[in-house]
């Protein structure tokens, strides 16, 4: 990985960042997402209905 240029704001300098592995998967987390848009849709559907 080639880092990232960025600035020290305490010497005002160009440095390099650190580099952070972020690639986590997202898949598991979907499930959380898929059910609360349902449970949201289907809280205005029976908003509808009433």
């Amino acid at each position: 990985y080639k880092p990232l240029q960025t600035v020290d704001i305490e010497t005002k300098k160009t440095a390099d960042a650190t580099i952070e592995r972020s690639d986590i998967c997202v898949v598991p987390r979907a499930g959380v997402v898929s059910e609360a848009i349902l449970a949201y849709v289907l809280a205005g559907e029976i908003v509808d209905k009433l």
